[in-house]
């Protein structure tokens, strides 16, 4: 790489930002550290493409595939699909069109749920490094987090023990919008269906109990840093307590084990997950 040529200030008119932009803009690279430059990048990016491929090439030759082509050429499948949705499904163009749109949808979330599953990096190289990770550094993921003791959390657990409400307004119109269009709509609220269920057994001559499961972080409160004693402290999403009284007003029993469960973790003082 060649250096950028010198250039003189002149002495009226010329600030360091104006000399430094002429500087930056007669930059030269030879040739040849082009190359290389271009090589490495384009070796990075084909790195993983070309390891996924080799290994199921692999699965292959062992008999374990039944095709030599990686699974990422599925994709190619999904026009043909959306084709064949829309000429078989009955209504007007508009309705045919949402009806393809939504079968292109569902193939591509499905096409990259298998993806992830028989991925050669996700299956043999992403297990045994996070395993090195969590053992020497103590790095969770995305959906684990270590505690001090080496206890394991979901994070989903965490989130909901530390998070808002899962009853708030806010929280309930986020999650009514998550659904996707190709999908059954999202009913947010889960007092509706235990009561529409209650109905039912009922009918049956059936009383129904809940019983909500607690979380290891609920019980082991202390293992992500959390001071507990004996009675503990209450690691319920702060809309539990409104939930409970919502269902007992509708004649709903509801048994929770997380006193039950905390207490043996501090009278046998063993781990209860």
């Amino acid at each position: 790489m060649t250096t950028p040529p010198q250039t003189t200030a002149p002495t009226s008119g010329w600030s360091r930002e104006a000399q430094a932009a002429a500087e930056l803009g007669s930059t030269e690279i030879s040739p040849g550290v082009a190359k290389t430059l271009v090589g490495l990048s384009s070796l990075i990016l084909l790195a993983v493409p070309l390891s996924e491929w080799a290994g199921h090439l692999g699965e292959y030759a062992s008999g374990e595939q039944p095709s030599p082509w990686p699974p990422s050429t599925q994709i190619l499948e999904a026009p043909t699909l959306m084709i064949s949705t829309w000429s078989q499904h009955e209504g007007s163009p508009v309705g045919r069109t949402l009806a393809a749109n939504a079968a292109l949808m569902a193939e591509i979330d499905r096409y990259e749920t298998s993806l992830a599953d028989s991925s050669f990096t996700s299956t043999h190289l992403l297990p045994s490094t996070r395993s090195l990770l969590a053992r020497f550094a103590r790095w969770g993921s995305d959906d684990a987090w270590i505690g001090p003791g080496r206890f394991v959390f979901f994070g989903s657990d965490l989130d909901y023990s530390t998070g808002p409400g899962f009853l708030s307004p806010s929280v309930l119109e986020v999650r009514r919008r998550a659904g996707r269009e190709f999908s059954e709509p999202v009913i947010p609220d889960p007092r509706p269906a235990i009561l529409d269920f209650a109905s039912q057994l009922a009918e049956q001559g059936i009383h129904l109990v809940l019983v909500p499961t607690p979380t290891k972080a609920m019980v082991h409160p202390e293992q992500c840093g959390i001071p507990s004693t004996e009675t503990g402290l209450n690691f319920h999403n702060i809309s539990m307590e409104r939930l409970v009284q919502d269902l007992e007003s509708q004649h709903i029993t509801l048994f929770d084990p997380l006193s039950l469960l905390k207490r043996r973790a501090v009278e046998t003082r063993n781990p209860q997950f």
